[in-house]
């Protein structure tokens, strides 16, 4: 299986290319209405579901799918990504007892398929079945479901099981997705929200660029003015371009001025989107524009 046999690389070029798209997801997120949801309920009833016997052809089916979707996303074509979306949308919701089936009870191929794939089903009832799996010995199982948490973001998911999942994974990389699910569960009207806030900070201390970006993001979302010293002493001058401009991002949501002159240095980074970046938030707070598009022309840009 396609997708199963190049997981590893696959992960790693993903979540380069999605960080910045993840920013401005997290931005335009609305807060769900409040609702009482009973998580273990929804499995112990399962509600929804029947009891269809596994189908091979769908798993061979999602792998395929899978594939084409991280294979898009390392070429950034925005197109195909989409056509997989939907169709592993359609997928997952027309089988969807069959994929959480596999996922609980499933071989490990199939709990690495059905893991990733529910992140695309924009259902809330995968989420218990998907922090279930957080506990899976499978590494790759581990990771993908703290993907697809994310992926479906839904504001009133537990955070606690994130949380303590976070303390308790050894493995930096299922630990990276982790933060990302939280940057993306975590909202500024959870009234629990300053829970999350001591292990986003100790996210900011990991030796993984992608675990200490989604860390990042998610302070930002939780617009904690106590965590901006933080951000501002340990991720503004960070070796990852990435991590620069979602420094500034985060220090522009927070909102404390008191951190311009920091900024203002950052108009001549090197690279020219943290520049922009530097350029816009000091817009916002000081009023003033700055052209940023020529500094430092002897530097070649770095891409991102």
């Amino acid at each position: 299986m396609g997708f199963v046999h190049n997981h590893g690389e696959m992960m790693r070029n993903i979540i380069i290319m999605m960080v910045l798209g993840i920013t401005i997801l997290v931005g335009c997120k609305t807060k769900e209405e409040k609702k009482d949801i009973d998580w273990e309920g929804i499995k112990t009833t399962r509600d929804g579901l029947d009891d269809a016997s596994f189908n091979n052809e769908l798993f061979t089916d999602l792998d395929t799918l899978l594939t084409e979707w991280s294979g898009a996303q390392k070429l950034r074509d925005h197109g195909n990504i989409h056509s997989a979306e939907k169709k592993l949308l359609e997928l997952t919701r027309g089988h969807f007892s069959e994929v959480v089936g596999a996922l609980a009870e499933g071989e490990d191929d199939q709990k690495i398929i059905s893991s990733a794939a529910l992140g695309f089903c924009d259902d809330i009832r995968a989420i218990p079945y998907l922090l279930s799996a957080l506990n899976e010995a499978n590494v790759e199982v581990r990771r993908n479901s703290a993907m697809s948490v994310g992926h479906i973001g839904y504001t009133d998911t537990p955070q606690e099981a994130l949380l303590g999942a976070i303390e308790s994974e050894q493995d930096e990389a299922v630990r990276g997705m982790l933060y990302f699910a939280l940057s993306r569960v975590v909202n500024d009207e959870d009234k629990d929200k300053d829970k999350s806030l001591p292990v986003l900070l100790k996210g900011l201390e990991e030796t993984s660029a992608e675990a200490r970006n989604h860390a990042l993001i998610g302070l930002a979302v939780v617009g904690n003015l106590n965590a901006a010293n933080v951000i501002a002493q340990k991720t503004l001058e960070d070796k990852e371009p990435t991590i620069r401009y979602n420094s500034i991002r985060a220090l522009g949501k927070i909102g404390d001025r008191t951190f311009v002159p920091q900024v203002k240095k950052k108009l001549n980074d090197p690279v020219l989107p943290v520049r922009k970046m530097a350029a816009f938030v000091l817009k916002e707070w000081t009023g003033e524009e700055y052209n940023v598009e020529f500094v430092k022309k002897s530097t070649q840009e770095e891409s991102e």
